[in-house]
């Protein structure tokens, strides 16, 4: 009797993991919300969270509901903004392939106009440059058909960044000029970069928060 009495006050002393759990659960599920709702730290080299917004127009709701200064605390990377399309496929691919284009005008392109691309390697990528291309195993991955599988590269090298053709089809086009296959050009903002007929923007973070507030 002694020795029951003695094992229940022990419990009550010392309360099992059961008994605690429903605790821990309640402090974890508010741990997982919190770190949600408060939204991206800063992560090193390339890496960063994966991006919840989507297009400009998203982006700039937030820079107005957190102010210049806590928007560029919170968006700190590079960012690639598609401005439209440039040309026509002359030569279209069914197989699957990368179609060859004219270059001729720009104009809007649908769900694509206005999206935005944060550079940044994902969380849980390999290490190394940022991958740009058409296949969903890159690093940034836009479905158009003028670009190629495996595009071009980002590379951020100490402050720099920059930007290597890889032997695209369609070729790497940075302010009018197409970039030697393999060789980097280093990217100091506000450049309009062409990949295949994608016309896009390159910006820091500075030059993200003006063309925002421009629209």
């Amino acid at each position: 009797m002694l020795g029951d009495a003695h094992d229940s006050t022990a419990e009550g002393n010392h309360p099992t993991i059961e008994g605690r759990l429903p605790a821990i659960i309640v402090v974890f599920a508010f741990s997982g919300w919190r770190a949600i709702h408060e939204g991206r730290k800063r992560l090193p080299d390339n890496r960063g969270p994966e991006p919840m917004l989507t297009y400009a127009t998203e982006y700039k709701d937030e820079m107005n509901r957190l102010g210049t200064q806590g928007f560029a605390r919170v968006y700190f990377h590079p960012v690639l903004v598609v401005l439209g399309m440039a040309g026509d496929m002359s030569h279209p691919r069914l197989d699957g392939g990368t179609g060859v284009i004219d270059l001729e005008g720009v104009f809007a392109c649908g769900r694509l106009t206005g999206r935005v691309f944060p550079v940044v390697k994902p969380r849980h990528a390999a290490p190394g440059p940022i991958t740009v291309g058409r296949t969903s195993e890159n690093d940034i991955a836009i479905a158009e058909y003028s670009i190629s599988r495996k595009h071009c590269i980002i590379a951020r090298v100490d402050t720099e960044y920059r930007l290597t053709d890889m032997g695209s089809t369609n070729g790497t086009i940075v302010d009018g000029v197409r970039l030697v296959p393999h060789k980097p050009l280093r990217l100091h903002g506000g450049e309009t970069i062409s990949l295949g007929r994608l016309m896009l923007v390159f910006y820091f973070t500075n030059g993200f928060i003006r063309h925002l507030q421009a629209l």
